[in-house]
C-alpha cells in the first residue's frame, strides 16, 4: 500500500493519498472506478484528480477527522504518562519505563545511524527517533498549532 500512497503523493493527489490511509485502497478504488497502482498511466491519474476536485471537502473530513484521532492517541498516551508518574502508588520501574525505552531508542537509534548506510534504515531509524522524542518534548509550533485547529474544528470531541 506504501508504494501506491507514495505514487499518489509524488503526483500531487495528497487527498486521495490520505483516503487511502484512513479508509484503505479499496474504499478509494471502490469510490473513483479506478485500479490504484505505484505507477498509473496519465488517463487514470486525470480521473483521480477529476475526483479529487469533486470530493476535496469529503476527503478534507477523512483528513481532519485521521488527524484528530492520532492527536487524541497521543494525548491519551501522554495523560496515562502523566497519571502513573503522580501516583503514589506507582512503583519506581512503572514510573521510569517509558523512558527507559525512549532513551533505549534514542541510543539504539543514534548507533544504528552511525553504523548503516542503507537510506531507507537511517530514515526509518529517524522516523522513530522523532516520534520518540516529539512524545516527551513535544513537536514544532505548526504542529501545535495543528493540534489546536483540531480540536476546535472537533470542537474537542473526544
Amino acid at each position: 500500500m506504501l508504494p501506491v500512497v507514495a505514487g499518489l503523493l509524488a503526483q500531487g493527489l495528497n487527498l486521495v493519498g490520505n483516503a487511502v490511509l484512513a479508509k484503505g485502497k479499496e474504499w478509494v478504488e471502490e469510490k473513483t472506478g479506478v485500479k490504484l497502482a505505484p505507477d498509473m498511466p496519465p488517463e487514470e491519474l486525470a480521473k483521480l484528480r477529476q475526483f479529487e476536485l469533486e470530493h476535496e471537502e469529503e476527503l478534507q473530513r477523512l483528513q481532519l477527522e485521521e488527524n484528530r484521532l492520532t492527536y487524541e492517541d497521543t494525548k491519551s498516551a501522554r495523560d496515562m504518562n502523566t497519571r502513573i508518574n503522580e501516583s503514589s502508588n506507582a512503583t519506581w520501574l512503572s514510573k521510569n519505563i517509558p523512558a527507559i525505552l525512549a532513551l533505549v531508542v534514542v541510543v539504539g537509534g543514534g548507533i544504528t545511524l552511525t553504523t548503516t548506510s542503507q537510506a531507507d534504515v537511517r530514515t526509518a531509524v529517524v522516523g522513530l527517533m522523532t516520534l520518540v522524542l516529539g512524545f516527551y518534548f513535544g513537536t514544532s509550533s505548526s504542529s501545535r498549532n495543528k493540534d489546536a485547529t483540531i480540536e476546535r474544528l472537533t470542537g474537542g470531541a473526544k
